[in-house]
């Protein structure tokens, strides 16, 4: 492997690692684009607070079966990572 190919391999292992769930943020920040590209705040502010609203209730249900499935260490992973939105140290 070259060293540039190694070092996109890193970006996006760091990117992933900041979330628990990285596909939600990604659907999110599509939402407000699109909505952003329309020209319209209500095509942006709907579909992201149902969104969010929907995906704030499936992380919570997702995360009990990740407990009890992985135990321990998913509650390390989720001390070490932002639910939706990445922990700043």
């Amino acid at each position: 492997m070259t060293p540039e190919i190694v070092f996109r391999i890193l970006m996006i292992v760091a990117f992933i690692a900041m979330f628990t769930i990285p596909i939600y943020i990604a659907y999110l920040i599509n939402y407000v684009a699109g909505g952003l590209l329309a020209s319209n705040s209500v095509l942006t502010i709907v579909p992201v607070v149902f969104f969010s609203l929907m995906i704030i209730n499936r992380i919570l249900r997702e995360e009990v079966v990740m407990r009890e499935q992985f135990g321990q260490e998913y509650v390390e992973l989720e001390r070490q990572t932002g639910k939706l939105l990445p922990k700043i140290k």
